[in-house]
Formats: structure tokens, C-alpha cells, sequence
């Protein structure tokens, strides 16, 4: 398991600042999970600040879940200013399947911005896929395929979590299906990615490994931590904490993933 490097010690020791731009259901746990891996969070949708953030930024989140043309006019605003400051860019397309509205927000941040990491799941990656002509015989394969035409990073969560950068593909075994049940994992999944990228971009396939690994193997952590009376909102409560509180022992023990 030697793409799992000591990421975590390193987002720990440098507490990198992430700008999140996220929908407001899930804005204050993502926050809490950016703190747990002692990251800072800056949570600003404000066109007029977005230069000072991106000045002092590490990484760059966006998050279409509950968009509006005002936020996704600040969303490009942010994506390209931190393109300018070579900041990576985590963009998370939730929900495009569902509506045009979402495919054609997406469609523009995803022509003005060079993000680096795109974190989908299967049904938005579907949607990808046939705006991009870049349909595979599986989802693996769509994901390899989307990765190439838009040149980054493509993470797809699914019962086993596909990371790819087109040439390298990896399969995540780790998770539990009850993270299905709470708002919100997957932007706290792409708040984590965005970290990690923030302070490894050299290596943002390794980066990008990592975070995945180390929020799944979290899920895992706080399923076992459940009583018989918990339910899913004590599990996201489990979830951060055993994001706040893992070892590099714990995790290098339960990593579970295989290259394809």
C-alpha cells in the first residue's frame, strides 16, 4: 500500500486554508470535517472578496448542490482567480442529472475553470459523461474516458469509489453503506480531497488516493461506534470524529483499494 503516503500528518501540521463555496445543507459539516483534519475553513460566497481568499487559500471547493446564478457567477469568479494563483479547484456537480439548469451551470464553470479534481457519483457521472462523449462499456471506463476530455482528476462514489486521472485507476474498498444516509458525505468527501490536494498538488492522484481512503476508512470507524440507539445523525457525528481522532497506524491497517 504504497500510495498511501502520511498526507494526513502533513494537512495536520500545516492546517492549509480551504475556500469552500458549498450548498447550505451541507455547509456546517463540511466546515466541522475541515477542522477535524485541522484545516482551516473559509465559507464566503461574496464576489468582492473573492482575490483576498484566493491569495490565502490552499485549495478551492465548489459545490453546485443549491445553485443560483449569483453563486455560480462567484463560483467562476473563484475558479478562475484561483486558477491565476494556481490553487487546485475541487468541483463537485451534485445533482446535474436532475435538471439543465445544473448540466449548464456545470458545463460553464467547467469552461472557464481548470479544476483539477472532479467528485461525482455514478448517476452525475453518467450525465458527464454524454455532455463530454465520453461514454465507456462501465463506469470505470466512463470515468477514465471524462478524466482524459476534461484533463483531471475524476472521483465517482459508488459501492467500491473509482479515482482515476485516465491513466491510473483506483478502486477504494473501504466505506459503509449507511454513509448513504446522511447529508452530506459526499461534500464532506470533496471538502477532505481538497485539503489533501492543498498541500500535495504536485501529486494530486496520490493526494486525492488518500483522502478517499482516509474518509472511507472514517466510515467504517464510525459504523463500529454505533449503539444499538444511534442512528444516522449520530453516525455523521461518529464520522468527523473519527476523522478528528484516526492514527496513521489505523489507517495504514484498514486501507483497502487495488490499481486497475
Amino acid at each position: 500500500m504504497k500510495e498511501i503516503s502520511k498526507i494526513r500528518m502533513l494537512v495536520h501540521d500545516t492546517n492549509p486554508i480551504v475556500h469552500t463555496i458549498t450548498n447550505y445543507v451541507a455547509a456546517n459539516d463540511t466546515a466541522n470535517l475541515l477542522l477535524a483534519c485541522n484545516a482551516k475553513p473559509i465559507m464566503s460566497d461574496m464576489t468582492e472578496e473573492i482575490d483576498e481568499i484566493e491569495r490565502i487559500s490552499k485549495a478551492l471547493l465548489l459545490n453546485l448542490g443549491t445553485p443560483g446564478f449569483d453563486r455560480v457567477g462567484t463560483m467562476i469568479k473563484a475558479g478562475e482567480t484561483a486558477n491565476k494563483y494556481n490553487i487546485p479547484v475541487v468541483f463537485d456537480p451534485v445533482g446535474i442529472a436532475i435538471s439543465s439548469v445544473r448540466r449548464n451551470f456545470a458545463k460553464e464553470i467547467l469552461s472557464r475553470v481548470k479544476v483539477t479534481v472532479i467528485k461525482c457519483n455514478v448517476t452525475e457521472l453518467g450525465a458527464l459523461s454524454k455532455m463530454y462523449s465520453a461514454r465507456g462499456n462501465d463506469t470505470k471506463e466512463s470515468a477514465s474516458l471524462l478524466s482524459r476530455a476534461l484533463n483531471c482528476i475524476v472521483v465517482v462514489t459508488d459501492k467500491k469509489d473509482i479515482i482515476t486521472n485516465g491513466a491510473v485507476t483506483y478502486l477504494c474498498n473501504n466505506g459503509n453503506p449507511i454513509m448513504s444516509k446522511v447529508t452530506g458525505t459526499g461534500c464532506m468527501m470533496g471538502a477532505l480531497i481538497a485539503a489533501y490536494i492543498g498541500v500535495q498538488k504536485t501529486e494530486s492522484l496520490s493526494a486525492t488516493l488518500n483522502a478517499v481512503v482516509t474518509f472511507n476508512v472514517a466510515g467504517e470507524v464510525a459504523f463500529e461506534r454505533m449503539g444499538s440507539a444511534d442512528g444516522n445523525a449520530s453516525y455523521r457525528n461518529y464520522l468527523i470524529d473519527s476523522i478528528h481522532s484516526m492514527t496513521w497506524d489505523e489507517l495504514e491497517a484498514r486501507a483497502n483499494y487495488e490499481s486497475r
